[in-house]
């Protein structure tokens, strides 16, 4: 699920990670916050008519299962811009906390907060 959404957003499909989240998910990214899936589709269609391309490396993954209808999750993601001047240094370091709860038989994201630990001039995320 995780390595699925950023895989998404490196295809140019990010309106698509919204789908992975319930109903009434929550995405927040550096201040900006989408409330479900309509919302959150919204703000990563914006995303793709950008017309970047990029590759988002996950790393540092701590997983906790709190219960068997709750996980929590702790990433942290190196952002490159391939269309960048410099495609082969990384333009952020986020940290990304994730909650996915079950959904019938599925896990799906209820919440995702993405927060910039340091970033090369870069305004716009994924």
């Amino acid at each position: 699920m995780i390595h699925r959404s950023f895989a998404l957003a490196d295809a140019g499909r990010r309106a698509e990670i919204a789908d992975l989240f319930v109903a009434g998910g929550v995405q927040s990214i550096e201040g900006e916050t989408a409330r479900g899936q309509e919302e959150i589709r919204a703000l990563f269609a914006a995303r793709d008519k950008a017309g970047r391309k990029s590759v988002h490396a996950v790393t540092t993954m701590t997983v906790d299962v709190s219960s068997g209808s709750e996980i929590r999750a702790r990433s942290v993601v190196l952002l490159y811009l391939l269309s960048d001047a410099d495609p082969m240094t990384p333009n952020a370091l986020t940290s990304v906390d994730d909650l996915l709860v079950r959904d019938g038989d599925v896990w799906r994201l209820l919440n995702r907060v993405t927060s910039v630990l340091s970033g090369r001039g870069l305004t716009v995320l994924a």
